[in-house]
């Protein structure tokens, strides 16, 4: 009977270590995988704290360049919840200037020249039709108008195509139209190959934004 009970407290024992050493080794690689956890914790939130930095300090520079561009690009990123949307071809009047925007298209004819390289890019097209019925000319930023496609990626704006009289070409994204006069300009984009099945399907103008 003694026997027993001290191979019962033996195996007992044994069985209480061998638990003892399971719940050793789950702690040691929980804390293992915990102090791993907080290391990319910590990566993060370095990154983090750096993109900041550099976003501070962009905004500062644009700020310091040209402060209402500066205020105008805030202002259009926060309200980018609040776009009114309009179809293609619709005029949205601003203040006393129509403008609407045509459905972009991709040209793979090689017959428009970029200014962008031809072997990275292709060229989108999207026709802008101003209408001023105002008695002064109107000058029109057309870098403001952003085409963006079915990813949500954003193209590169390019270059402006004009051959109306109505219109003089200022720069190479200033456009001026004259007064009491309706004209008709091409945005030329570039898009990037690698993303060239993607549908250019919106373009964006202050608070506005044309889609199919």
């Amino acid at each position: 009977m003694k026997n027993k009970k001290v191979m019962f407290s033996a195996v007992l024992a044994i069985i209480i270590l061998s638990v003892i050493v399971f719940f050793s080794i789950s702690l040691a690689n929980s804390s293992k995988e915990l102090a791993e956890t907080h290391k990319e914790l910590e990566s993060v939130k370095e990154e983090k704290n750096r993109i900041e930095k550099e976003k501070d300090k962009l905004s500062l520079f644009v700020s310091n360049v040209d402060h209402g561009l500066f205020l105008e690009a805030n202002d259009f990123a926060m309200n980018l919840n609040s776009i009114i949307s309009y179809k293609f071809g619709e005029g949205v009047l601003f203040d006393k200037t129509s403008i609407a925007i045509g459905e972009p298209k991709k040209q793979t004819s090689g017959m428009i020249a970029m200014d962008h390289d031809s072997s990275s890019f292709i060229p989108v097209t999207t026709t802008v039709t101003i209408k001023n019925d105002d008695t002064a000319n109107v000058q029109i930023n057309l870098g403001k108008f952003l085409a963006s496609d079915d990813k949500e990626n954003y193209l590169a704006f390019d270059s402006i195509i004009s051959n109306e009289n109505t219109v003089a070409v200022e720069s190479k994204n200033t456009i001026v139209v004259q007064a009491g006069k309706e004209a008709t300009v091409a945005i030329v984009y570039a898009m990037n190959k690698n993303k060239a099945d993607n549908e250019v399907n919106k373009v964006e103008f202050a608070k506005t934004s044309w889609t199919k």
